[in-house]
């Protein structure tokens, strides 16, 4: 082979250079497929009567149980055909998983009382699993090659010494400030359901002093900010619409920031920070949630301070360590789901800080983060553990399950061991409701003994409750359990841009600007049962007003319209992070990752897609995305240059 770099002959690359992986896994497949070779026989045996709904299941003593395999004999889903289909109600091995299919085939011929018959796995079954393996594999293999020949090696600047201008920074600042500025003076505050309570919450810690009255389902961040600008003597529109200009103005110099110190100098960088900064802040996204009384905006701007703290972190790196973790903690109280942020942001500054200062600095500076944050949630997890006995910075996880379950269509009440035969059967022929009202009926159900914990505090107690019946549901059903959560982080990362109302808040709430001639409440006073009846209408009286800015035929198709833009913008940091990847550049890629990171662990936690839950993460999404899309650019112009003959000499 020739070693002459100016020899015409071109070394010839093997033509399966790097399909080792794939093979590999592939062959890792179908040795697990053999290991299951053989007749295996399911042990356990259920009854149920035919025609009779809904069924109960027993095991073979005839003690209740809800199962390891469930007959659906529901004449409402199943007419004149018995058995429809077999669904797990727990957790399955690889095993069973595959026996289900013959298993399946066996009870739908057979209705009635069965009981397994020895089934198993053949060698050709084994074969297809290690070419489905190795066929995966080699795709991915391929899209990273693409994706890798597009974008470019490092994104910094070529000399430590050189600095990003500031000019995009400043711009955006002045753009930032100056739109939702006119944005707070020209629209009224709005009033979400969620927003009276922290209303009357905040009133009650002016009035009372202490906390006595905030429960365990929301973190008490936002309704300190709102209990502060009450006792300033201002509208609440207001403070919270100049609070929230602040807080834009804060997040538009941080992207921009961010983004200039990667993309290095020159204008063209400049101008990309300068659309990153622009991109994060005047995203609709954020100005629907700069007018609505909800902690989104705060959070957002507590979580984009967070992550360029953390950067910041390369040089003084123990003052910028301590705010980053008091950042990231703030954020958290003010919505509970970035406890994931609080999780990632240490790692961010150990990644940061190795980059510069060596491993014991960065391990020094990660625990400094760490231990902020740790000491400033501590007082509020200390709290929930004396008062309700769970340690813990919000309580509501399993109900947040079981009403997103509803909502998706994936909750089964069908539960009798849970309930009991009689309530199960009531429970399982609701028709489809809300996820609310769900919630409403198997919290009023008794449950079996000992199915609803210990707990005598009746919010925890109620948690207990929720959460077996969440745990059963999503057992039976585990392959729509994460197809659910699939959907869910699509949503919230902006890559799948549902049309469900479930999913789609953020064009739910903004149809507040879009009726004429409602207020900006959206609920009466009446309506919150929970909450003291004079507080609240004290908190209506105050800030009811009517709603006369309305939203164009225009504004709402681009509210609507910019979802297409955020699936660019999610599949633009995916190319940013291969760039940073392949650049080592772990801290930058790991920034990428941290929008996607709390999508799929919020989905994969709760099941939900509700994309309010990741309107903080928002401006470090598109900021990820604009690098992305720089990288795109610089990738189709070094090669263009490449292919371009240069004249002979």
């Amino acid at each position: 082979m020739p070693t002459d770099p100016n020899s015409p002959h071109v070394p010839c690359t093997p033509r399966f250079r790097g399909l080792w992986l794939p093979l590999l896994i592939g062959a890792g497949l179908g040795l697990l497929g053999c290991a299951v070779l053989g007749p295996v026989v399911v042990s356990r045996s259920i009854s149920a009567a035919p025609g009779e709904a809904p069924v109960e299941w027993r095991a073979g003593d005839g003690a209740p149980i809800n199962g390891a395999w469930v007959l659906d004999d529901h004449p409402k889903r199943a007419p004149a055909r018995g058995i429809r289909e077999i669904r797990a109600d727990r957790p399955l091995q690889l095993t069973e998983r595959v026996l289900g299919v013959a298993v399946r085939r066996s009870m739908i011929d057979h209705p009635g009382e069965w009981t397994a018959l020895p089934a198993g796995l053949g060698f050709a079954d084994a074969l297809a699993c290690a070419a489905a393996g190795a066929l995966a594999a080699w795709l991915l293999r391929l899209l990273a090659g693409v994706v890798g020949s597009v974008a470019p090696a490092p994104l910094a600047p070529t000399r430590p010494d050189e600095r990003a201008p500031a000019w995009p920074g400043i711009v955006a600042v002045f753009v930032a400030a100056l739109v939702h500025g006119k944005w707070a003076l020209t629209s009224p505050i709005i009033f979400c359901p969620d927003s009276m309570d922290y209303a009357v919450r905040a009133m009650e810690l002016a009035e009372h002093g202490d906390f006595r009255t905030f429960d365990a389902l929301r973190t008490p961040g936002f309704g300190v900010v709102i209990a502060a600008l009450t006792a300033a003597h201002m509208p609440l529109a207001t403070s919270l619409g100049v609070l929230h200009t602040l807080v834009a103005a804060c997040i538009a110099w941080a992207v921009a920031e961010l983004a200039g110190s990667m993309l290095g100098p020159g204008r063209p960088a400049g101008m990309f920070a300068l659309a990153a900064a622009l991109a994060a802040t005047l995203d609709p996204v954020m100005l629907l949630w700069s007018r609505h009384a909800m902690p989104e905006m705060l959070a957002a701007g507590l979580t984009t301070l967070a992550v360029w703290a953390a950067w910041r972190a390369k040089g003084r790196w123990v003052w910028w360590a301590v705010l980053c973790g008091a950042f990231a903690a703030g954020a958290a109280y003010m919505r509970g789901n970035l406890q994931v942020v609080v999780a990632l942001c240490p790692c961010l500054v150990f990644l940061v800080v190795v980059r510069a200062g060596g491993r014991r600095r960065a391990l020094a500076a990660s625990g400094l983060c760490v231990l902020c944050a740790v000491l400033i949630i501590a007082p509020w997890v200390l709290r929930n553990a004396r008062t309700y006995g769970v340690a813990a910075l919000a309580i509501g996880t399993h109900y947040a399950r079981v009403l997103n379950a509803a909502d998706a269509g994936e909750l089964d009440l069908n539960q009798s061991a849970a309930f009991g035969r009689d309530q199960a059967a009531a429970l399982s022929s609701m028709g489809p409701h809300s996820g609310f009202e769900v919630i409403r009926q198997v919290d009023g159900a008794r449950l079996a003994a000992g199915a609803g914990g210990n707990s005598q505090h009746p919010w925890v107690a109620s948690e207990g409750r929720l959460r077996i019946i969440a745990d059963e549901s999503a057992a039976r059903w585990p392959d729509r359990r994460w197809r659910a959560a699939a959907r869910g982080a699509g949503s919230l990362s902006g890559l799948w841009p549902l049309s469900d109302p479930g999913f789609r808040e953020h064009e739910w709430w903004g149809s507040a600007w879009r009726t004429p001639g409602r207020t900006n409440f959206w609920n009466r006073p009446g309506d919150y049962v929970h909450l003291d009846a004079a507080l609240t209408q004290r908190v209506y009286d105050q800030n009811v007003a009517p709603v006369q800015h309305q939203l164009s035929d225009s504004a709402w198709s681009a509210l609507g319209g910019w979802r297409w833009a955020r699936v660019a913008l999610a599949l633009a940091s995916l190319v940013a992070c291969a760039s940073f990847c392949g650049a080592r550049l772990w801290a930058q890629a790991l920034m990428c990752l941290l929008p996607w990171t709390h999508a799929i662990a919020l989905a994969a936690l709760t099941g939900t897609g509700i994309d309010r839950y990741q309107a903080p993460l928002v401006p470090l999404g598109t900021l990820a995305g604009v690098l992305g899309l720089w990288c795109v650019l610089r990738g189709v112009i070094r090669r263009a240059k490449q292919r371009t003959p240069t004249p002979a000499a």
